[in-house]
């Protein structure tokens, strides 16, 4: 299956927003609703933050909520996220 790159801009934002789909992944904005017990886990694991800045701090969800909205709000970068399909 091929690559398929879906540019779509929402109402209730002001940038636009990527998915690109393979046959196994997507990459989309990451939301709040995608931040997870699991996910605020891996933030708070050594192994796997080693090489990032989020090593630097203790995670909770607040603070995974906060840093997700400072990234994807209007006039903003985009925080992109990696799923299995």
């Amino acid at each position: 299956m091929p690559s398929a790159l879906q540019h779509t801009t929402p109402s209730d934002a002001g940038s636009s927003r990527w998915h690109l789909q393979t046959a196994r992944l997507t990459i989309r904005p990451f939301q709040v609703v995608d931040i997870t017990a699991e996910y605020v886990a891996a933030l708070n694991d050594a192994a796997v933050v080693r090489y990032t800045e989020a090593r630097h701090q203790h995670w909770d969800y607040g603070k995974a909520v906060a840093y997700v909205r400072s990234w994807n709000g209007p006039e903003r970068s985009v925080l992109l996220g990696m799923f299995r399909r």
